[in-house]
């Protein structure tokens, strides 16, 4: 199992963290600007003119119905962008079943939830594994697995993590004939269960 520095489960993190990078920088950016200029950095007379300032204000009043439609398609825009984000964010992650071609006109697919259950069954076979949940993500050209395993009290978690990695994820690999399948795996203890005192 590699041990990736980037995560390979969470959909879209590189657009989300440049989206907050970029309105933080301009953030900054324009805070900083705003800081100096009324510091008189740029001119004393700079410092002390208002902050809606009269030139652009004239500007506007003579320039009112293009600086109207200007905003109201500035709006528009950003309201479009804000809930296209919100829609990348919450759709439903894919599913993607398995095609492997023979180089002529046959095609063999493996379903997603053909190869989940198997590598399910072989990873509740692990010693100290009560659950497993496993799902097929990602595209048709680079699958991977997100596994979900639910750990008994007491197992040893070292040896469960070297059980799934030398052989559930390996023989899922030997099976499906690939060299690279990418795994996030997800450990969660079983609930212990409550001892009632009379």
């Amino acid at each position: 199992m590699s041990r990736r520095r980037r995560p390979i489960d969470v959909r879209s993190m590189a657009w989300a963290r440049a989206v907050v990078w970029s309105a933080g920088l301009l953030a900054v950016v324009i805070g900083l600007v705003a800081s100096l200029t009324g510091s008189g950095l740029f001119g004393v007379f700079r410092g002390r003119r208002p902050l809606a300032d009269p030139l652009a204000l004239d500007w506007l009043g003579t320039h009112a119905a293009g600086a109207g439609a200007a905003a109201i398609l500035t709006g528009l825009l950003l309201t479009a962008a804000g809930l296209g984000a919100v829609l990348l964010v919450l759709r439903p992650e894919h599913r993607v079943d398995l095609v492997f071609a023979d180089g002529g006109t046959s095609l063999l697919v493996v379903t997603a939830s053909a190869v989940a259950e198997a590598v399910r069954a072989d990873a509740e076979a692990t010693p100290g594994v009560a659950r497993a949940r496993v799902a097929v993500v990602g595209s048709v050209r680079r699958p991977r697995l997100r596994v979900t395993l639910s750990l008994r009290e007491g197992g040893d978690l070292p040896t469960i993590w070297a059980d799934l990695d030398q052989r559930v994820l390996e023989r899922a690999r030997r099976s499906l004939g690939v060299a690279v399948l990418p795994a996030t795996v997800h450990l969660d203890l079983d609930a212990v269960p409550a001892v009632r005192v009379s």
